[in-house]
């Protein structure tokens, strides 16, 4: 049997025509970079490409008309369907990669506004109070340790101190924070004054109001670790 010899070319190109008919209809055909963005959804000043229209940058990064103008100084005259590699010829200074850093630089100023305007607007919840230790300020994991009967006091020092533990509950000293006095650690505790002075190896006439992270920042205990390793050790002999 012979093959006729344009049989097969024609064939071949047959089959070529019929795909790229069918990628057509099927819209999955392009010969060209632009349908690889989606213009409405630009992100950054890489997204800009010359073929794209003042209207496309626009709508896609959500820039006012007057603001782009503005920015990318261009006069008011020139139309927003002008594509931006024609206005090279119409304005000899223009550049597509300066366009880029121009919405590059509006982005990074324009987002920490929207930031800041979100945080505003949505509900607020208050984190825990912290509390000073002799390091500083605790971590938010160290604020549940708290007692429910314990108040913080502000961040300057001012104010009252813990509130007094209802009648028969004892503070562990593992609870013990940097702001209780030697006061509070006797009461709330329920340790002896002279058993707590001479564990902690402090005088016996020494200011029961002091608190633990002064002690501690003057060098006469070690830490409020240590403190709460004493006390600890004096509740459970």
């Amino acid at each position: 049997m012979t093959v006729n010899k344009y049989l097969m070319p024609f064939l071949v190109f047959l089959a070529l025509f019929a795909s790229v008919a069918m990628a057509k209809a099927a819209g999955a055909w392009s010969v060209s970079g632009k349908q690889l963005l989606d213009v409405q959804e630009l992100s950054s000043g890489d997204d800009v490409r010359g073929w794209m229209t003042f209207q496309q940058l626009s709508d896609g990064y959500g820039i006012p008309k007057d603001t782009l103008y503005e920015l990318l100084v261009i006069p008011p005259e020139i139309p927003v369907d002008t594509a931006l590699k024609d206005m090279e010829s119409i304005l000899p200074d223009f550049e597509v990669s300066t366009v880029r850093e121009m919405i590059d630089t509006y982005l990074e100023q324009a987002q920490p506004l929207e930031d800041k305007q979100d945080s505003g607007s949505s509900s607020i919840t208050p984190a825990p109070a912290a509390i000073a230790d002799q390091t500083g300020i605790v971590s938010e994991g160290e604020v549940n340790d708290i007692h429910p009967a314990q108040t913080a006091s502000p961040p300057d020092g001012t104010g009252v101190g813990p509130t007094a533990l209802p009648a028969g509950q004892v503070l562990p000293g593992s609870e013990i924070k940097g702001r209780h006095t030697l006061q509070d650690i006797v009461d709330q505790c329920n340790v002896p004054a002279s058993d707590l002075m001479t564990a902690l190896g402090l005088p016996v006439d020494i200011d029961l109001s002091t608190p633990v992270k002064d002690l501690a920042s003057q060098g006469q205990v070690i830490d409020v670790q240590n403190v709460r390793d004493i006390v600890t050790g004096l509740q459970n002999r």
